[in-house]
């Protein structure tokens, strides 16, 4: 009789224990889908965002017009739809993260920028504070205009 109740325990405990689990992968499971599905939605919203994947280049800066020297690199700035931004400052290239939220709302971070030294570092100082200064951005006509609050805009580039 002891081993009678003994192998129905044993039995009643296997049958929780693959319960518990059954359970636990469908939690996962739909948990999964979840992620996946709010994945896709932000995948979705941002790579029809006309932001991404364009080459921006500068043509004004603090309300000056940028003259494109033909020895010297295009200043210009990419968004991918990961997340990441880079570019050429004029004599050198940065990296690194933005994040947009509502209102065409955005925040540059992580830049980081190669360390070459050249003549004229004017415009690429002044270019990179603007990156770390802005905090949100306009597209219309084919122009992207970053800005910080209600302010002049701070840059203006043209997708070519």
């Amino acid at each position: 009789m002891t081993n009678v109740k003994a192998v129905l325990f044993t039995g009643f405990l296997c049958l929780s224990l693959l319960a518990c689990k059954s359970q636990k992968q469908v939690n996962q499971e739909s948990k999964n889908d979840i992620t996946n599905t709010e994945q896709a939605d932000m995948e979705e919203s941002q790579s029809s965002n006309p932001l991404h994947e364009t080459k921006w280049i500068l043509t004004e800066l603090r309300g000056q017009k940028i003259s494109t020297n033909p020895s010297a690199p295009e200043v210009f700035i990419t968004f991918t739809p990961e997340g990441k931004v880079y570019g050429n400052s004029g004599c050198n290239s940065f990296n690194g993260s933005y994040s947009i939220s509502e209102g065409e709302r955005i925040q540059l971070t992580q830049l980081i920028s190669t360390q070459r030294a050249c003549l004229n570092m004017e415009v690429e100082d002044a270019f990179l504070k603007v990156l770390q200064t802005t905090d949100n951005y306009t597209i219309k006509d084919g122009v992207l205009t970053l800005n910080k609050a209600r302010m002049a805009p701070l840059a203006k580039f043209e997708n070519k």
